[in-house]
């Protein structure tokens, strides 16, 4: 039977401040096929710096992540993004979702417009987005970002036959992945900026 110390002082607490937070805008949702450990951590914590809203894994033809690594890579995932919440001073922390998703699977679903961090588009030098890459200031973007393999022919004819996926050019270098998902959300971000004060 459990019993209550009869000693104990009741403790009163009192809120000095109350800080409110927007809603990030705009909200992105980052598709990621994952590299492996550290590479893995770097882009969680670079793409918690610039503000993904939700971050789902993909099952790309190129990652090699059996059944039974994935449930480990998701709560390593969590802990990471809850660290990089705290050291950046996020005011949302990420959500990241236990179901690892196809391209397939993931383009079904799409809230909004979407784009793929292409790499073929770099190679020809171009940087930046297709003029189809239309969005409201409500919408939920995807962003699409492969492994350190490159899409598969089979993955790319997907993003590129959806009406609502933009490819996405990061410049003539060939990119590690955190350093493509941080110029891909920089460009996105700059499109919003663009579309919201139309």
């Amino acid at each position: 039977m459990n019993t209550v110390c009869s000693s104990a002082r009741p403790y009163t607490f009192r809120v000095n401040d109350i800080e409110e937070h927007a809603s990030a805008s705009p909200r992105i949702h980052l598709y990621l096929s994952p590299p492996r450990r550290d590479t893995l951590s770097q882009t969680l914590s670079q793409s918690t710096e610039m503000g993904v809203s939700e971050i789902t894994f993909l099952l790309s033809d190129h990652n090699d992540y059996s059944q039974k690594e994935r449930e480990p890579v998701v709560e390593r995932s969590r802990r990471v993004l809850e660290a990089a919440v705290e050291q950046c001073r996020a005011p949302h922390l990420p959500q990241i979702n236990e179901t690892w998703v196809s391209v397939g699977d993931a383009l079904k679903t799409l809230k909004g417009p979407a784009f793929f961090a292409d790499e073929d588009l770099s190679r020809s030098g171009t940087l930046g987005l297709t003029p189809a890459a239309n969005f409201k200031p409500h919408d939920v973007l995807a962003l699409f970002i492969g492994p350190e393999g490159g899409w598969s022919p089979k993955e790319r004819d997907l993003m590129s036959q959806s009406s609502d996926v933009s490819p996405l050019g990061l410049g003539p270098r060939i990119l590690k992945v955190p350093t493509a998902c941080v110029a891909a959300l920089y460009q996105i971000q700059l499109l919003s900026k663009g579309n919201t004060s139309r």
